[in-house]
This record gives structure tokens, C-alpha cells and sequence, in this order.
């Protein structure tokens, strides 16, 4: 097990090890979202540039989920010789797996929001109307990943998985 990986969260061999795999630029990143490398930011990984710190919430904010054929080939890597990581993909971050408490998301500017999961708003105007299959479609053509919302009628903001 490289050295970061026990160093930050004490991680052991024997360990399964949450990883999101986004599409950054361009590029394949894996987010570590559990294992925090200074305050605010996660451990990630890259074919280019190796391991590093990445803003977690700033990447997922402005990126989108990695098909797995997509990922497949970083994902390869980072399971073999010298790493040998025990992976488990992960589309989000749970509430008890953020690098630190203060990294937990929560609802920004520009971010989508719906109450009925059919008229989809953002920066209070109308964004769009439709399924979520629909949004997404319009997303990836907006080439723009934003969070999506879920607004309960008590005010309380839940991230919706595309």
C-alpha cells in the first residue's frame, strides 16, 4: 500500500477504499472522498499528474460522473501492482464519508432545483421541463453539471443522483 494512502485515514491493505470517478477536463480523475489530504480537499488520482489533493466539491460540481468505460482503464491501474487498491465505486459521497465536515455539499448558485421532479429550476427562472432522464439529456447538451436538488415541502434541500 503507497505510503499517502496509510498516512492519510490509516488506511490498511485490507481496506475498502470509496472512490468517484469524474470526467475533469477533459480527463478521467478518481476522487477519494473519505481520505482527506489537507482541509477541505480529498486524495485523487490521475494517469497525469499521479496522486494529489483535489477540491472534492469543486471537481463534482463542475464535472459529471465517468461511464465505466470511461474510468475502466484508471480503475485497472489503480487495482494493480504497486497499488492493489480495493475499490468500491461510489456516484456520491455519504454524509459519514466526507474528507471533513465543513466539504459537505449543499445548495449553491447555479445549482438545479425541483419540488415536483418535473419543472427543474435555476437561478429562479424555469431551466426546464420534464423527467429526470430529460435533464440530463439537456445537461449533457449544455455540456454544464451543476447539482441537482430535491426540495421537500419542509425547505429541506436533498442532492439528486442523475
Amino acid at each position: 500500500m503507497p505510503r499517502w494512502m496509510t498516512s492519510f485515514g490509516g488506511v490498511e491493505r485490507s481496506d475498502v477504499v470509496d472512490v468517484m470517478f469524474r470526467m475533469w477536463r477533459g480527463e478521467v480523475i478518481a476522487l477519494f472522498p473519505g481520505l482527506m489530504d489537507s482541509p477541505g480537499h480529498c486524495q485523487s488520482y490521475q494517469h497525469v499528474g499521479q496522486h494529489g489533493g483535489a477540491d472534492c466539491g469543486g471537481i463534482i460540481r463542475r464535472s459529471r460522473p465517468a461511464e465505466p468505460q470511461e474510468y475502466a482503464a484508471l480503475k485497472r491501474e489503480l487495482e494493480s501492482e504497486p497499488f492493489e487498491y480495493k475499490l468500491r465505486v461510489v456516484q456520491r459521497r455519504s454524509k459519514s464519508g466526507f474528507a471533513s465536515v465543513d466539504d459537505e455539499p449543499e445548495v449553491e448558485e447555479g445549482d438545479i432545483t425541483t419540488e415536483d421532479h418535473t419543472r427543474w429550476y435555476q437561478y429562479g427562472k424555469l431551466y426546464f421541463t420534464g423527467d429526470e432522464k430529460g435533464l440530463l439529456k439537456k445537461m449533457n447538451k449544455d455540456k454544464f453539471w451543476p447539482n441537482v436538488w430535491f426540495i421537500s415541502d419542509h425547505g429541506n434541500a436533498h442532492l439528486v443522483t442523475l
